[in-house]
C-alpha cells in the first residue's frame, strides 16, 4: 500500500523503468528480506524489445549489505517514446476556476433569456409586418440551437470533465453553432433570403472545419470573427451609429475575452457574455425600426 502512496503519480504519467532494491541484513534470515522499492528515472515506455540483462550491485547502507539489482536495456531499445497518456489538466493550467465557470454558465444563460424575452415583445408587436417577424424569428431560432451547446460546454468545465478545457468536442461544438447561427443573423440583418444562403454555405465549410486536425483554436475564432462582420456591414449601409454601437460591444467583449488572463483576472468570458445583451438588443433594435 505504501508502495502504491508513493508511487502514485508514476503510475498516472506511465511506468517508469525500474530500479530494483532487495535489502537483506546479515544478520537475520533469508525470509526477513525488506519490501522492494520502486525508484523512477523518468517518464519512458516499457520496452517492446528485449530489455537485456540484470546488473547485480553491493553495498552497505544503514548497516545493511544491500543488493541492487538494476535493469540495463539493450541499445536496440532505447529511443522508442512512451504513448502519450492523458491527464486531467491542474486548476492552475486552466483559464478559468470552477467559480468562473459557473458563472460564465449563468451570463451566457442571462444574455440569452434576454435577447429572447425582447424579441418576443418585438414579434407581438402591431407595428412589425411578417419580413420583420421572421428575420426576429431566424435571431431567436439561433440563440435556442446555440445555447444549449455553451450550457453544456460551461457545465462540464465546471465540473472539471473534460482533460482539456479547449481541444474538447463540446468546445468545438460550441464554435461551430456560433458558425451557423451567424447565417441566421445575416438573414435576420438584411432581410434577404439568398445573402443568409450564401452565408450558410460559407459557414457551414467552418463549422466543418473546426472538425479537422488542422483546426486551432486562433483559426476557429477568426472564422468566428469573420462571421459576425458578415452579418454586422449590412447594418452599416443603413444606419452608421447603429452599427459603431454594435461593432463595439462586439469588441469590447471580445478584448475581455483574449485579455481574460492578463487584466480580467479570469471573469472575461463572463464580461463577454454580460456584453451580448446590449449588443443583441442594438441588433433587434436595427431589425424592428430600420
Amino acid at each position: 500500500f505504501a508502495f502504491v502512496l508513493k508511487n502514485f503519480r508514476a503510475f498516472r504519467g506511465g511506468v517508469p523503468p525500474l530500479k530494483l532494491e532487495a535489502s537483506v541484513h546479515s544478520a537475520h534470515s533469508a525470509h526477513s528480506a525488506m519490501p522492494y522499492a520502486l525508484r523512477s528515472r523518468g517518464p519512458v515506455a516499457p520496452p517492446a524489445c528485449d530489455t537485456g540483462h540484470i546488473k547485480r550491485n553491493r553495498r552497505s547502507e544503514h548497516g545493511a549489505d544491500i543488493d541492487v539489482l538494476e535493469l540495463n536495456e539493450r541499445e536496440g531499445c532505447r529511443g522508442e517514446q512512451a504513448p502519450s497518456v492523458p491527464s486531467v489538466p491542474s486548476a492552475e493550467s486552466m483559464s478559468f476556476t470552477p467559480f468562473q465557470e459557473a458563472l460564465n454558465l449563468l451570463s451566457e444563460l442571462g444574455w440569452a433569456l434576454y435577447a429572447i424575452m425582447q424579441a418576443y415583445v418585438l414579434i407581438n408587436s402591431p407595428e412589425l409586418d411578417e419580413l420583420k417577424r421572421a428575420r426576429v424569428l431566424a435571431m431567436v431560432v439561433s440563440i435556442l440551437g446555440h445555447t444549449p451547446c455553451s450550457f453544456i460546454y460551461h457545465a462540464r468545465q465546471c465540473l472539471r470533465l473534460d482533460e482539456d478545457p479547449i481541444e474538447n468536442k463540446w468546445r468545438r461544438l460550441d464554435q461551430a453553432s456560433i458558425n451557423v447561427c451567424s447565417a441566421a443573423y445575416c438573414f435576420a440583418t438584411t432581410g434577404i433570403w439568398w445573402y443568409g444562403l450564401v452565408a450558410l454555405v460559407w459557414k457551414l465549410n467552418h463549422a466543418i472545419d473546426i472538425w479537422r486536425p488542422t483546426s486551432d483554436a486562433t483559426k476557429r475564432r477568426t472564422h468566428i470573427f469573420l462571421g459576425a462582420l458578415l452579418y454586422l456591414l449590412p447594418i452599416a449601409f443603413v444606419d452608421v451609429a447603429r452599427f459603431y454601437n454594435a461593432l463595439g460591444l462586439l469588441v469590447a467583449g471580445c478584448a475581455c475575452f483574449a485579455l481574460n488572463k492578463r487584466f480580467c483576472r479570469g471573469y472575461g468570458s463572463a464580461l463577454f457574455h454580460i456584453s451580448m445583451a446590449p449588443y443583441h438588443a442594438v441588433i433587434l433594435d436595427h431589425i424592428a425600426f430600420s
